[in-house]
């Protein structure tokens, strides 16, 4: 039987649930999101789990203010969605996090289940690193831990379009299984700061997710 979209983040639920190490946990429910409101309607909102390196870019942006914002570390408790779903309806909502697998599942999985309101994968990808002109050296890599290495079949699963929205050339990365996190980013542009500039003008190239 085909997996349906509710099968899928079940399924990326239960991966998080059975292996709790390196980045595959859930949102602690006794730490506090970061949740800032966009200057005007519809958006942007930025859902991140890299809340010090998008905290420090909005900090750092001239126009950081205009942005609102959702972060935590790790995958959502479902019991979080309702409010989640309440803050982002009707607004231009963006993920943004590293490339490995447990952020595109994380990507994929608010893909579901916060339908309706569409989520737009902006990076890291290859339009995102396009678009800021960052050349990320491959010293800057991190290869896999056993465990991400491991879910990659669920990547496959329960994200089949992943490749064509990360573009080709991060998606051989993650098949050779080497990983570039948002604060090599910020490393190879030398500031936070321009980090929001494709949120705020989203780059043209690549698919968009559906």
């Amino acid at each position: 039987m085909a997996s349906t979209k509710h099968d899928r983040a079940w399924q990326i639920e239960r991966w998080f649930a059975r292996h709790a190490d390196g980045d595959f946990v859930f949102a602690d429910r006794d730490s506090t999101y970061a949740v800032l409101g966009p200057a005007s309607r519809p958006g942007p909102i930025i859902y991140t789990t890299k809340r010090h390196a998008i905290g420090r870019a909005i900090g750092e942006s001239r126009n950081g203010s205009k942005l609102g914002l959702i972060a935590h570390r790790g995958l959502p408790h479902a019991a979080d969605l309702t409010w989640i779903r309440k803050v982002v309806a009707g607004q231009r909502v963006f993920f943004l996090g590293d490339l490995d697998p447990a952020d595109l599942l994380i990507f994929a999985w608010l893909r579901l289940r916060l339908r309706p309101t569409r989520l737009t994968h902006l990076g890291i990808s290859d339009s995102y690193l396009a678009a800021l002109k960052a050349k990320v050296p491959p010293s800057f890599h991190i290869r896999y831990s056993p465990t991400e290495e491991a879910s990659l079949r669920l990547l496959a699963e329960a994200f089949a379009d992943w490749p064509a929205v990360v573009g080709p050339q991060c998606a051989a990365l993650v098949e050779q299984q080497k990983k570039i996190e948002l604060e090599a980013v910020v490393s190879a542009l030398g500031s936070a700061g321009p980090l929001l500039g494709p949120v705020l003008k989203p780059p043209r190239a690549g698919r968009a997710p559906r």
